[in-house]
């Protein structure tokens, strides 16, 4: 079904080479590749074309058994990078060779259900991309913001007096690793890693602990407001760091940060002086300043201490902070739909490769349905009684329950009663119920662009399982379709 093939290694991959030698192995934009060593291990690439060496492997399809889109979802799957990193880890560098791929076991499955799962995830995937941009244009949009409110685009941070940023806070690094003590009376307490402190924002899904003395807990305690700065890393991340905002509770930082904090708010705001130190003025700074090894680049205390901070008016620097946390939450909202949107897609893929996945309402791409065909589909999916209107009745809370979970698992399940109340006789559908919903957020808030997701989707469908528990709802055979209806009140 599947052949595998690396390349010849060479150095030279000019077009004209590449056409006039024989020995030489090629791919064209539409192939699949695979990395084979190190960091790259298991990195699927697509799109290239031209000539690799020994360090990509290449997949050849029997396109007759194997469609190359569904092979792209299968290789990117949690599944087969699971397999790359175990084969990996054997060798001190990771890498398999091509004989290690036969060991993976490719689903059978027919070849237009191949294609309309690699159709489905790729409409997940596309939405997962749109939300990444999203995220990246807030972020931008915050640059922007930044440039044009306090003149670093015409000079008009000049005006305003500069000073060295110990002046206005105190500067220190965090406790040392691997510590000796002399005493037993330690306290174990989360701490700041590097990799927990990224450009802009903390990485907080993997917490570690330490064991520090009282006083060092004193010493090294973060509080709301402080900045977190990591000491090195890459040239172009110099300054990376975000304000701390309480995140984990009794929480203190490594050595490898340095901790910023103001000694006055009412001269220096947190939100402000992140944006400059993460700004182009602040990393040309650093870059400056730095030591620089291979590829690695660090600051000393000193050397932030001397920092030179533009202090502009502090009403326009809250001005600033304000539009810093409106957008945060709106990150934070486009952040739990891409969290859901991938989970999505995990449980999709997993679904979808052993076999498991429904596909008799997902048409095969780019074929077109007439009419009578569409009709019943949509009779199918959605069997309401025409002309029935959903209502669903407003609540004071509605805004709130956007961004709390907990509030808008109460909010559905109001929802859902009052829907069962209207259908009556009708058959219960989750997907009318669900669209009913998102357009009634959109009438009540039409500012709002939250949009409910796979979270939203649990709560629904564990309301339906209580409810035919309780009898609210049941289910019956539609022969006709081959499919379950739900309709509400206990079954006959």
């Amino acid at each position: 079904m599947l052949q595998i093939r690396d390349f010849t290694q060479s150095d030279r991959t000019t077009p004209e080479f590449v056409k006039n030698s024989k020995k030489l192995k090629t791919c064209s934009s539409d192939d699949v590749l695979i990395g084979r060593y190190g960091a790259s291990i298991g990195k699927i690439l697509t799109g290239l074309s031209g000539a690799y060496n020994v360090a990509i492997v290449k997949t050849i399809p029997n396109e007759k058994l194997l469609s190359k889109k569904f092979l792209l979802c299968l290789l990117r799957s949690p599944s087969f990078q699971n397999f790359i990193t175990t084969i990996g880890a054997r060798a001190a560098q990771a890498g398999f060779n091509k004989s290690d791929l036969t060991q993976f076991n490719i689903p059978v499955l027919p070849l237009n259900d191949q294609i309309r799962i690699a159709h489905l995830l790729g409409k997940v995937e596309g939405l997962i991309a749109q939300r990444k941009q999203h995220l990246q244009q807030l972020d931008d949009l915050l640059k922007s913001v930044f440039l044009e409110m306090f003149g670093f685009r015409d000079q008009t941070y000049a005006k305003w007096s500069v000073d060295k940023l110990a002046v206005y806070t105190e500067v220190v690094s965090g406790v040392t690793k691997g510590k000796k003590y002399k005493t037993d009376e330690l306290i174990e307490v989360p701490y700041m890693r590097v990799a927990n402190v990224q450009d802009g924002h903390f990485v907080l899904d993997e917490i570690k602990t330490i064991s520090v003395t009282e006083k060092e807990f004193g010493q090294y305690q973060l509080r709301f407001g402080d900045l977190l700065l990591t000491e090195g890393g890459d040239p172009d991340k110099l300054g990376r760091g975000s304000v701390w905002e309480n995140q984990i509770e009794k929480c203190i930082h490594q050595n490898h940060i340095f901790r910023v904090r103001i000694n006055n708010f009412s001269e220096l705001n947190s939100y402000y002086l992140s944006a400059l130190i993460g700004s182009r003025y602040g990393k040309s700074y650093f870059l400056k300043s730095a030591k620089q090894t291979t590829g690695i680049a660090s600051i000393n205390s000193t050397q932030l201490k001397n920092f030179p901070t533009v202090i502009p008016p502090i009403e326009l620097q809250n001005q600033f902070a304000t539009i810093v946390e409106n957008v945060e939450v709106l990150k934070s909202r486009y952040q739990q739909n891409l969290n859901d949107l991938e989970s999505l897609y995990g449980t999709l893929s997993q679904q979808a490769f052993k076999g498991e996945l429904d596909l008799s309402r997902v048409p095969l791409p780019d074929v077109q349905v007439d009419a009578e065909e569409t009709n019943s589909l949509e009779q199918a999916e959605m069997p309401q009684t025409e002309g029935t209107a959903i209502n669903l009745p407003e609540t004071d809370y509605l805004l709130e329950a956007l961004t709390n979970t907990s509030l808008r698992d109460r909010l559905l399940c109001e929802w859902l009663e009052s829907y069962c109340l209207q259908i009556g006789t009708a058959e219960f559908s989750t997907y009318r119920f669900l669209a009913a919903a998102q357009t009634r957020i959109a009438e009540l808030h039409p500012d709002n662009e939250f949009e409910l997701g796979a979270s939203d989707y649990d709560i629904v469908k564990n309301w339906v399982f209580d409810a035919l528990a309780s009898d609210k709802l049941s289910q019956s055979m539609d022969e006709g379709n081959n499919r379950l209806r739900l309709t509400k009140g206990k079954s006959a």
